[in-house]
């Protein structure tokens, strides 16, 4: 064999090993696939697919703090409706206008811990608890020929109790209304699907009984949070 044949043979026969080892000309060698992330909730925690399963999501992420299961169960135009019996100083504060921006700001404050406008830091909840016992859906009487479209979940008293350290707490037992609505009719942020099998909240109303006096503004400095009935929209505002 020539040294010019020689130096070919060898070259083609290195050409087929790096092909070998790279995979060349198999087929079956493409990128591997990406897989969808975990849904960081429990197990068994249903999606935002029918309206009842919307509230669920909504109190499984709520009571295991995870803000970013939380806020995409809501609509670009959802509002907190406060109690006009146990809240009429928030009502007159914020009318309709607790919007996605504040119950954003307020359940990670909730969540994280704050510092507030007095320069006091006020811890988050070391733990949640919230159930929503005797849920019913309803059509929503606002849209009575929607009714595909639109639904009210009644929760004849919601529980929520927030373990706030250093401090005894809150508890929450009362009405509330939650409005939903279909995602082919909703008012939604970038990113959210609009389409029939998700639903999204649009309206959530707060209708607690007068709970008598206490404080339901930012905390004062040096102030202990106390041991006390609440309602959810007090806690709110108090962490907004």
């Amino acid at each position: 064999m020539t040294p010019r044949r020689l130096r070919h043979t060898l070259a083609a026969g290195a050409l087929m090993l790096a092909c070998a080892l790279a995979g060349c000309g198999d087929d079956s060698a493409t990128a591997p696939i990406p897989q969808p992330t975990p849904d960081p909730l429990p197990l068994g925690t249903p999606l935002n697919d029918t309206p009842a399963n919307t509230l669920i999501r909504l109190e499984r992420a709520y009571e295991n703090q995870v803000l970013a299961s939380y806020l995409p169960l809501f609509t670009d135009d959802f509002y907190f409706e406060f109690s006009s019996q146990s809240d009429p100083g928030l009502v007159s504060q914020y009318g309709n206008n607790w919007g996605v921006d504040d119950e954003s700001a307020s359940t990670a404050h909730l969540f994280d811990g704050f510092t507030n406008e007095f320069g006091v830091y006020v811890p988050g909840a070391a733990g949640i608890t919230m159930s929503l016992p005797g849920l019913q859906i309803v059509n929503d009487p606002d849209y009575p020929d929607s009714g595909a479209y639109y639904k009210v979940a009644i929760v004849p008293s919601i529980s929520v109790s927030f373990d706030i350290p250093g401090a005894d707490g809150f508890e929450v037992a009362a009405p509330h209304e939650f409005r939903l609505v279909r995602g082919d009719a909703a008012f939604l942020h970038s990113g959210q699907p609009a389409d029939t099998t998700h639903w999204y909240v649009h309206r959530w109303s707060d209708k607690s009984p007068s709970l008598g006096a206490r404080a339901t503004g930012p905390l004062a400095p040096a102030r202990v949070l106390p041991a006390s009935a609440a309602s959810f929209g007090a806690v709110k505002a108090m962490y907004r």
